[in-house]
């Protein structure tokens, strides 16, 4: 069997009581897409280790829009085999007992892909979506990590709890050894994966104590999240002690699904930062009010690009993919054959820009009305309009990009960004999608005045600013006025 060797959690920063929502420049896809860059180490330094490239992708939840092609080109990886699975806790789960059990470990390791948006908010005051946003990514092959140690499951009549309870012992019965503990971390998931955990808690009453099991920081999954049994699994991954034992319990409905591991490595869960645990509370109006625009869209207002050159443009704006100088070390984005600093063509190496560390070094708004009406889209009617920075990329590039997740005031100048695919504006029946900054933690950074280009002369002074030291310029006297002169008048 495999074990659970990575993990990659996404949340988006946006909240509306205990769930998250989605932006309004995310979607399925640009969850996806982040959550497969963290898994795959696409933002992790050059000096980073990476493990092999998966060799089986499972994608479950909604679905990205395209299909699977545009994720590959996305990561600037080759395709691979996909399975797609059902949206919703079945299809999740499906897909997770896929990966543990049906690949050969010695085929190459296997990922997991889940992603889900919050839906269409209800009428109401207090309401809230009912489900939360996000994705999670998951490794499965050979090496240390979360590997299983036994499993079972069983059918249970819906809404008994008594039924449920001898389930749970059939289940255990069936398991065989495993179930004696001592239990290092219990996650749930379900909706009735908390009230399992109690009656397995009376039911293995004699063995080792079960600790309080744990769910999805985010908060309740909702209605069939597929998100509830990826992120249990790799929240168990992340807080089992190396070396004990965890327990996944799942329960919902007719279903009860149990599952032991034994815990190596803990996993780093590469997007679970603190500094966005909390998120930001986003205005019900606004969010109810989001409608796909398809429909709502007339003519281009001045932001139209052709498809065919948006495509021949994608390793840049998706990836920072340009071409970097051998002579001079500028960098060329995107790509043109020859050197934008030197103008040489020999020698040129395409390559990818880093995405974690840019400097933010200036920071403009726009104002609603200032941009062309695509923009509009991804606007609610916030007078405040949205943000654009200059981030400087490497030594003699800066690049304009949007700034998402981002809170007002509009930062200044001297904070690291990183950058992530987003949605830009709907054109002729798709999204448009590029990179946008996105604040790192930390205080401003002073900013160092840039060096001039290498064999560029300073400017010579103008004549206006050459006087003595010490000596205050003075305007030439002016020139006095003749004036004609008045003549007499006869008596």
């Amino acid at each position: 069997m495999n074990a659970v060797v990575g993990a990659s959690w996404v949340q988006p920063v946006g909240r509306i009581g205990p769930r998250r929502v989605e932006g309004r420049d995310e979607d399925p896809f640009t969850l996806l897409v982040e959550a497969g860059e963290r898994l795959f180490g696409a933002l992790r330094p050059k000096s980073a280790p990476e493990g092999p490239l998966p060799q089986l992708l499972l994608l479950a939840g909604d679905p990205p829009e395209g299909g699977s092609g545009p994720l590959f080109e996305a990561w600037g990886l080759s395709p691979i085999p996909v399975e797609t699975y059902p949206p919703g806790e079945l299809g999740a789960y499906q897909a997770i007992a896929r990966a543990l059990e049906g690949p050969d470990p010695s085929a190459g390791p296997t990922a997991l892909l889940v992603a889900a948006r919050a839906g269409a908010l209800g009428e109401g005051a207090g309401a809230i979506p009912p489900q939360s946003a996000g994705a999670v990514g998951l490794r499965f092959g050979p090496g240390p990590g979360l590997s299983p140690s036994s499993k079972t499951g069983a059918q249970r009549a819906a809404g008994d709890p008594e039924a449920r309870r001898k389930a749970l012992v059939a289940a255990l019965e069936r398991g065989g050894d495993g179930w004696g503990g001592p239990w290092g971390a219990v996650t749930a998931s379900g909706e009735e994966g908390l009230a399992a955990c109690e009656d397995l808690r009376r039911t293995l009453s004699g063995g080792a104590p079960l600790p309080d099991p744990e769910v999805s920081p985010a908060g309740e999954e909702g209605e069939d999240s597929a998100l509830a049994p990826a992120r249990a699994l790799a929240l168990l991954a992340h807080r089992a002690p190396a070396g004990a034992l965890g327990m996944w319990v799942h329960a919902r409905g007719h279903f009860v699904a149990l599952r032991s591991f034994r815990a190596g490595t803990p996993l780093p869960l590469e997007g679970l930062s603190t500094e966005r645990r909390e998120g930001v509370e986003v205005r019900r109006e606004s969010f109810r009010a989001r409608r796909e625009p398809e429909g709502a869209l007339g003519v281009s207002q001045g932001a139209y690009v052709s498809l065919p050159r948006y495509r021949e443009t994608v390793p840049t704006r998706w990836r920072l993919e340009g071409e970097h100088c051998g002579t001079c070390g500028g960098w060329t984005l995107p790509a043109r054959g020859s050197c934008s600093t030197c103008g040489r063509s020999d020698p040129l190496v395409v390559g990818r820009l880093p995405r974690v560390g840019g400097l933010l070094e200036a920071t403009t708004v726009i104002r609603p009305g200032a941009q062309p009406g695509e923009f509009d889209t991804l606007g609610d009617g916030n007078p405040d309009g949205y943000a654009v920075g200059l981030v400087r990329l490497a030594a003699g590039l800066r690049w304009p990009l949007q700034l998402t997740d981002l809170e007002p005031p509009v930062p200044c100048p001297g904070r690291r960004v990183e950058t992530v695919l987003r949605r830009i504006y709907y054109q002729d029946g798709s999204w448009r999608y590029g990179l946008k900054a996105r604040l790192l933690p930390g205080p401003p950074e002073p900013l160092d005045p840039s060096p001039s280009r290498q064999g560029e002369a300073p400017p010579a002074p103008s004549r206006i600013t050459r006087k003595a030291p010490g000596k205050e310029e003075r305007p030439p006297p002016r020139p006095p006025v003749k004036r004609p002169a008045k003549g007499r008048r006869r008596p």
